[in-house]
């Protein structure tokens, strides 16, 4: 399995059988659409001494995203920059100050707790603002912030809140969001949300019992039709624009589902990831790019995912520009420019790329890999169509809309499209070819089932052959 660098927030859900705390959902932030959610409270509530915890899985990385806000005037927020990760606190009328890590987060693979911690009352000074990440303090910071003695905040006051933006209308959070809470009235320590498990790994803990303060709120996303939904007991709602039911995902710190890995790409990488880096908009230069997910298809076991070829700019198809399959993930893009640049990945039976050339009506798919093409399966591709992708150890089976090629079965395991795939890890690969051709433009969706809203919750677009399994971390067993 290809592990991101925070391995810790991406194992999360632990293979030992130990009784770990579930959560079943998230939010995903797609800064395209200006996401964010918002409250103003009617009254104050602790303005001195209050916690902040959430989960976080960064999409397009590096950026300048907002986890949270209080916005009038001087502010309060918590934002991932492209340098550091900034936790401001402000009084809304005359002063803020803030602490900036040295430390940068971009692992778009994992998922991050931050906890921020403010408490004025406490007589040392140093302790009075904090930031956890994954249960561990932050200490070393490029910028160091004061507050004096009882000094008090904007947050929990009567000025707007904001979840997911800065306030401004800008700085939009990118990627997913989990079990967000605030706590007015106490300055908590990470034990209160999560806790080391059996193999070291930080997991999440049931939050339902903590005492959450007037302002307290408790975001989980468990209602699609209303993700701002407050279930502290407070009735403390937020509004939401830019967010929608089937933003609700099944993607989550204790179930970690694979997304395309933006972080390793060519050097002149031409293309935009969106939707929690699902969505990947290819636009076409001249020059070859690869993408893989996060997570590996083991040697063993039934796997299964789509690529949704959503729109085209019509020249994409006609010269056969986009390639879509299997990279062994023992290869990242890095080594494909470098080491692979002009050759054809497919040409020997030890070479890594098993791909499906996707071409119009007047240039058939094709089924390439393990040395040659395997054969022209016919047909076209068009905007909408889906690409199934099943494999069982040396056996795979590619189809559309369902229907799989060669008349194959993957349940009954007839007929598959390759029975020779090299018994090694390999990730999926979306993969644009070089070409002189006049360039256009594709969008291409993945799908590892983590969309709520389709399937009737399977999180793919068609059936799932039995027996097969989505990429996540649950099924990985790790």
């Amino acid at each position: 399995m290809a592990l991101g660098s925070n391995k810790a927030a991406l194992l999360a859900a632990s293979g030992t059988g130990e009784d770990v705390h579930s959560i079943d959902q998230s939010i995903r932030f797609n800064d395209d659409d200006s996401p964010f959610m918002t409250r103003t409270p009617s009254g104050a509530g602790n303005r001195r001494t209050w916690s902040i915890n959430c989960w976080v899985k960064l999409g397009n990385t590096p950026g300048d995203f907002t986890i949270w806000s209080v916005h009038t005037g001087y502010q309060s927020y918590a934002q991932i920059r492209s340098d550091g990760l900034e936790f401001v606190v402000g009084n809304g009328s005359s002063s803020n100050s803030l602490h900036k890590t040295n430390r940068v987060f971009r692992d778009s693979s994992a998922w991050y707790n931050f906890l921020f911690v403010f408490d004025s009352t406490n007589a040392i000074a140093s302790e009075r603002a904090k930031i956890y990440v994954n249960g561990q303090r932050e200490t070393s910071f490029s910028t160091t912030g004061s507050w004096a003695l009882n000094y008090d905040s904007n947050v929990n006051f009567t000025q707007a809140h904001y979840i997911g933006e800065q306030g401004t209308g800008g700085n939009h959070l990118d990627g997913y969001l989990a079990d967000f809470v605030i706590i007015d009235g106490l300055a908590l320590d990470p034990s209160s949300f999560g806790k080391t498990n059996d193999n070291g790994i930080w997991v999440p803990k049931d939050i339902t019992g903590l005492t959450f303060g007037t302002n307290g709120v408790f975001i989980d996303g468990r209602d699609a039709s209303d993700l701002g939904d407050d279930e502290s007991g407070n009735g403390n709602d937020f509004t939401t624009s830019g967010l929608a039911t089937h933003d609700q995902m099944a993607d989550t710190p204790t179930n970690n589902h694979a997304v395309m890995n933006v972080l390793d790409t060519n050097t002149t990488p031409d293309w935009t990831a969106s939707n929690g880096n699902l969505d990947i908009s290819w636009n076409g230069p001249n020059y070859t790019n690869h993408l893989f997910s996060t997570l590996s298809i083991p040697p063993t076991g039934k796997w299964y995912f789509e690529f949704k070829f959503v729109s085209d700019s019509s020249q994409v198809l006609y010269y056969q520009q986009l390639r879509i399959g299997l990279m062994r993930d023992d290869f990242n893009a890095a080594m494909v420019q470098t080491t692979y640049a002009g050759v054809n990945l497919t040409d020997s039976a030890t070479d890594p790329e098993i791909y499906l050339v996707l071409g119009n009506a007047g240039n058939s798919c094709q089924l390439s890999g393990m040395g040659n093409t395997i054969y022209n399966v016919g047909g076209s591709i068009s905007a909408g169509d889906v690409i199934n992708f099943a494999r069982n150890g040396a056996n795979l089976w590619v189809g559309k809309n369902g229907t799989y090629y060669n008349s194959g079965n993957p349940a009954t395991g007839s007929n598959p499209s390759l029975s020779d795939l090299q018994l090694k890890s390999y990730r999926a690969n979306m993969h644009w070819t070089q070409t002189s051709a006049s360039h256009g433009t594709a969008v291409v969706h993945a799908f590892f089932g983590a969309d709520k809203s389709i399937g009737s919750g399977t999180g793919f677009n068609n059936t799932v052959p039995s027996g097969f399994l989505a990429l996540n971390t649950t099924n990985l067993g790790s």
